[in-house]
């Protein structure tokens, strides 16, 4: 998990999180530093964050809280049982604190933000899918020097699948999808008319000059579409068959993009 902390800006940095009976007690030399400690006994309620991807605990002391950023909706729950079976196994007496799973004020908060940035009303907003997703800065001395050159387990972002791509509109304006396999591997992004075909109809090195990255498109009235952002020619759109599978795809290809951007930087 990663912890954020409360300053002039936000702090993300990892954590090691170790639920213990006797964390605070005996002398015994440990392998790891205290950052931290928080007893059972000090802890009013816990809440999970929209689609279980943080975790604050919150004290009874309001001014002592703890947020917690999994990023991963199992890792969220695993977390949630271990704590509850840790209090139950007698590490605190009932009751027990509540744990709040609604995230009202965050759906709040989202809907609003992307209905002034949609310019729509915000009951006309859904949230369907809500992610988190850790990015490093390339070119940020703090997170050490990369390496002169990519290894191959570094550089082979992997994912294939069927997606549907934008053919274009036909004389009445109407959007022309046509479904295709997309391939993102080693870097590189290969689009071809079927599984079964070994010449693709586009490759596109997702750290070169040529893709200026991936968005959400704004410009398509189809469900779960999105752009890879082109330099040389028209974005490439592509469409998945739902939100989830969508968030997936373009989290790697982020990922492939940034992996260029550091590899470049370095060369540099």
């Amino acid at each position: 998990m990663r912890t954020r902390q409360a300053s002039t800006k936000t702090i993300c940095c990892g954590a090691w999180l170790l639920l213990s009976q006797s964390l605070l007690s005996g002398a015994a030399e440990k392998p790891y530093m205290v950052e931290e400690a928080l007893s059972y006994n000090e802890l009013d309620y816990v809440s999970v964050g929209l689609d279980q991807q943080t975790v604050t605990l919150v004290c009874t002391n309001r001014r002592k809280q703890f947020l917690l950023d999994s990023a991963d909706a199992s890792l969220t729950e695993f977390f949630l049982m271990s704590l509850k079976s840790a209090m139950i196994k007698g590490c605190r007496e009932p009751p027990y604190p509540s744990i709040l799973t609604d995230a009202t004020m965050e759906k709040l908060a989202l809907a609003k933000f992307v209905a002034q940035e949609s310019k729509r009303e915000t009951s006309e907003v859904t949230v369907r899918f809500y992610g988190l997703v850790h990015w490093e800065d390339p070119l940020d001395e703090t997170l050490g020097p990369a390496p002169p050159h990519p290894t191959a387990a570094e550089n082979c972002v992997m994912k294939e699948g069927i997606l549907n791509y934008k053919v274009g509109t036909n004389y009445l304006g109407k959007e022309l999808w046509k479904p295709c396999f997309v391939v993102l591997s080693n870097g590189i992004l290969y689009q071809y008319p079927d599984r079964t075909d070994v010449t693709p109809l586009l490759s596109v090195n997702m750290g070169g000059e040529q893709c200026g990255g991936c968005r959400r498109s704004n410009t398509s009235d189809r469900l779960h579409s999105f752009q890879v952002i082109l330099t040389d020619r028209p974005s490439l759109e592509l469409s998945a068959e739902n939100e989830e599978e969508m968030a997936d795809w373009m989290q790697y290809l982020c990922q492939a993009v940034s992996k260029g951007v550091r590899f470049t930087a370095c060369r540099d």
